[in-house]
């Protein structure tokens, strides 16, 4: 009774009932699709560094993680056969030991500051799917060429083919320099790599800076405690998750911004739960007192509002998370395209996807439905309270 009485009542003033509902779906809506927004990008942001540059772990000289910000790359220099001979005890196969330094790339006038990679084509290739990746020529078939970025192309109108001078800081800190052909220009997604990065072979490179030696390991493996506490022992090895954590702070910083901003939202819309029951008592105060004449129960006049309030917070939360449901798998399948170049002209370090794909995560929208009908039912209470002190006799005096 107190249920389909409770339904009755909400729709008794239609359009103040509609205005309160819109206000929580919009609410719950925001807080499903920035959810899915933000987890979807960071996603594809972690995959696209972890798939192009850094895999799952990396190891470096003991001490260079710590100073990584002194950019003195060369200071760190690892044996490549010790380290490769420990992954091998691990039965750590996919692997790819580099040698990473920084230095400028020029053809004529025009110079550009970039990170040269030095590789092992065919490891790179096992590890990243460089040569898939490879737009135009090939990935490092001989012994000495280079392979640019797209960006790095278009910025300075390069093609296969063309001759460029690159300049680095040797280990004895003399200044090489050498002219290369370009063999093959490269699109890998990450436009950090794309735009400001190169790569050449490995003993080529070991030679043009004076070493024999590497500083750069990428592994794709997942290493286990115990193989990551072996390793400890002689190097830095660093998980992507310790690698990008200004990063994944920066997004848990934009998450947390946007859930405020939500939660604002959804204290706006019981405020408005609030109003709406607050009016429908005083307009109903007559009818309750007669409610409570004929014998019902204070309790069950108190229940009859929070039924009322649990209505709207159900209906508007259900709707809410319906369309976030909706547009956030629209979104997963088919993404939204990011303006690349206008975050390229703002200049900030950190990867872009070509497309932000939404996530779903169906616990979130569970939780923000709930969330939506426990603010209805909070909003209502102080209305429903009220409601159940109302005295029969005042209001049947006022008839």
């Amino acid at each position: 009774m107190l249920v389909k009485l409770a339904f009755r009542n909400i729709f008794r003033k239609k359009t103040r009932t509609i205005l309160t509902l819109t206000v929580l779906i919009f609410g719950v809506y925001l807080a499903i699709f920035y959810d899915g927004i933000l987890k979807g990008y960071t996603r594809e942001m972690i995959n696209t560094y972890i798939n192009t540059d850094i895999g799952e772990f990396k190891i470096y000289k003991k001490g260079y993680y710590k100073n990584k910000d002194d950019d003195e790359r060369l200071k760190y220099l690892i044996d490549k056969k010790e380290v490769e001979k420990d992954l091998d005890k691990l039965n750590i196969d996919r692997y790819s030991s580099r040698l990473l330094f920084d230095g400028t790339i020029a053809i004529d006038e025009n110079e550009l500051p970039i990170k040269i990679l030095g590789i092992n084509p065919k490891v790179e290739n096992k590890i990243f799917k460089r040569d898939k990746a490879t737009v135009s020529g090939n990935f490092l078939s001989g012994n000495k060429g280079i392979v640019i970025g797209i960006g790095l192309a278009k910025a300075l109108k390069l093609k296969v083919g063309d001759i460029v001078t690159i300049l680095a800081r040797g280990v004895e800190k003399t200044i090489n320099a050498d002219d290369l052909k370009i063999v093959g220009i490269i699109e890998t997604k990450n436009n950090i790599l794309d735009e400001s990065s190169c790569f050449i072979n490995l003993n080529y490179a070991q030679n043009f800076v004076n070493t024999k030696k590497i500083n750069d390991i990428v592994i794709m493996n997942k290493l286990n405690r115990k193989d990551i506490k072996i390793l400890g022992k002689n190097y830095d090895v660093i998980s992507w998750k310790k690698d990008l954590g200004n990063l994944i702070e920066l997004m848990e910083f934009k998450a947390k911004a946007s859930n405020q901003v939500v939660f604002l939202i959804l204290i706006m819309a019981g405020v408005g739960i609030a109003s709406t029951m607050l009016m429908s008592m005083l307009e109903r105060k007559k009818e309750i007192g007669i409610m409570l004449a004929d014998g019902m129960k204070r309790k069950n006049i108190l229940l009859l509002f929070l039924i009322e309030g649990g209505f709207i917070g159900v209906i508007g939360s259900f709707i809410g998370a319906v369309l976030g449901v909706i547009t956030n798998y629209f979104l997963h399948i088919y993404g939204i395209p990011l303006p690349i170049e206008t975050y390229k002209k703002m200049q900030l370090n950190m990867v872009i996807p070509e497309k932000m794909h939404a996530d779903l995560d169906m616990k979130t929208v569970l939780l923000f439905f709930l969330l939506g009908i426990l603010i209805a039912l909070i909003s209502s209470f102080y209305t429903a309270y009220e409601a159940s002190k109302s005295n029969p006799v005042e209001a049947l005096k006022n008839m």
